[in-house]
């Protein structure tokens, strides 16, 4: 192997590893993020709940915006949630950095 080759592969190697290490930074950024949200949601349901269950306490205005607000968090968790965190398409995808070409390997010679 040239002096030249093992650079490249060294180089390669290492952003390899790079990538690896930032695509597992991002998973755990997005787990945070869902465990967040979901502590959010049940803390929000928990007040709206109980604004809810416990409506001789407030106005029907208040029941009423408890009760949306209850809505429009459960949606916005979900959509939320299954764009940043369940889509597979968010998720990191590792390739080879390593570019090999034919002549080298003797990949489809015949």
């Amino acid at each position: 192997m040239t002096p030249r080759a093992a650079e490249q592969l060294r180089q390669e190697r290492e952003t390899f590893e790079l990538n690896k290490r930032q695509a597992k930074l991002w998973f755990n950024l997005r787990l945070s993020l869902g465990y967040c949200g979901l502590v959010m949601l049940a803390m929000l349901a928990a007040l709206c709940g109980f604004v809810i269950l416990d409506h001789k306490l407030s106005s029907a205005v208040v029941v009423d915006w408890a009760s949306a607000g209850l809505a429009g968090d459960i949606s916005a968790l979900l959509v939320t949630s299954w764009k940043l965190v369940l889509s597979p398409s968010s998720a990191m995808r590792l390739t080879p950095v390593t570019h090999i070409e034919r002549s080298e390997t003797g990949i489809g010679r015949t």
